[in-house]
């Protein structure tokens, strides 16, 4: 198994991620590649992957490319059958690397699997987990902007030691692939700046006859929008928002046609404001009401020629 991080602005995570893997390292089960997506200073990120990262492989990228071109820049530079996607505020033990290269070794057909991702820990100390499964759909997010929710319904939680089960969508912070497969695929699909690649990877995995498995017996930790918090404070689901609304327009579009795409974001647009205003009205409602209106109707990400060549 190779590990793939990719960082930026990065600091106040990466040491802990650097000592994960370099305890797998140690144990000989994991290789790592770190690409840093141009930190700028007087954010120490690449001062701590020189001095904490002897024992990987550092690319230094002159600008910053996105997360999933990032990760396949990483995924070029791997050797192994195996490649482990690691978000720079999660980290990965040996015990977990164990786990899942033996669950992917006994499963051919599995070309994705996720592990258990702790989130952190609820008002009365107990562990939250990420959940898997429901891949979006146009019909979520209009269910998303009235209120209701998918999540329950469509999403299945991970509980550390259950047994294995096939799934739909894992989490990109932590994501294992079969590295031939997502060679033959392409990988990330470089339109995607942030946010949504893993969801439009798990499409393409089980549009081309792959199957998609939770793999709750290996737990990790993750922290969650960690590098968002420094980018931007206009955030969504912990989300910078500007690359939320453009990802995920993009996916929809890509995936569900350009009609389909546009009718769910205009009903988004038009419910999500109303909805939150009367949730603020009886006092249920935190955050700016019309949120969604600071940003715009239907735009996409640049392509990826015009944010930076590789």
């Amino acid at each position: 198994m190779t590990g793939v991080i990719v960082t930026y602005r990065s600091q106040k995570t990466i040491r802990a991620c650097l000592d994960a893997a370099r305890r797998c390292h140690d144990a000989g089960v994991m290789d790592t590649v770190v690409v840093d997506n141009d930190t700028p200073p007087p954010d120490a990120t690449r001062d701590i992957l020189a001095r904490e990262a002897s024992f990987a492989r550092v690319v230094l990228c002159d600008h910053n490319t996105g997360f999933g071109r990032g990760c396949n820049r990483g995924l070029a530079e791997v050797r192994t059958p195996y490649v482990v996607f690691i978000n720079p505020d999660a980290t990965l033990e040996p015990d977990a690397v164990r786990t899942i290269v033996s669950f992917m070794d006994a499963h051919p057909r599995c070309a994705v699997a996720g592990p258990a991702i702790l989130q952190h820990e609820d008002s009365s100390g107990q562990p939250v987990y990420m959940h898997v499964g429901g891949l979006l759909r146009p019909a979520y997010v209009v269910r998303d902007s009235l209120g209701r929710g998918y999540s329950s319904r469509f999403r299945k939680p991970m509980i550390p030691g259950a047994p294995p089960f096939v799934s739909d969508w894992v989490s990109g912070a932590m994501l294992v692939g079969r590295v031939e497969v997502l060679r033959d695929l392409g990988a990330f699909d470089p339109r995607f700046f942030l946010y949504f690649e893993e969801t439009d990877l798990c499409r393409r995995v089980l549009a081309a006859g792959h199957e998609i498995w939770a793999v709750p017996g290996a737990a990790v930790e993750h922290i969650g929008g960690v590098s968002a918090a420094e980018e931007s404070n206009d955030r969504v689901k912990g989300c910078i928002a500007v690359h939320y609304y453009q990802s995920r327009f993009y996916y929809l579009q890509k995936h569900f046609g350009g009609f389909r795409a546009r009718a769910v974001t205009l009903a988004e647009f038009v419910c999500e404001p109303l909805v939150s205003l009367l949730r603020a009205v009886l006092g249920k409602h935190q955050g700016p009401v019309f949120r969604r209106w600071r940003h715009p109707l239907w735009q996409l990400p640049r392509p990826p020629e015009e944010v930076a060549p590789l």
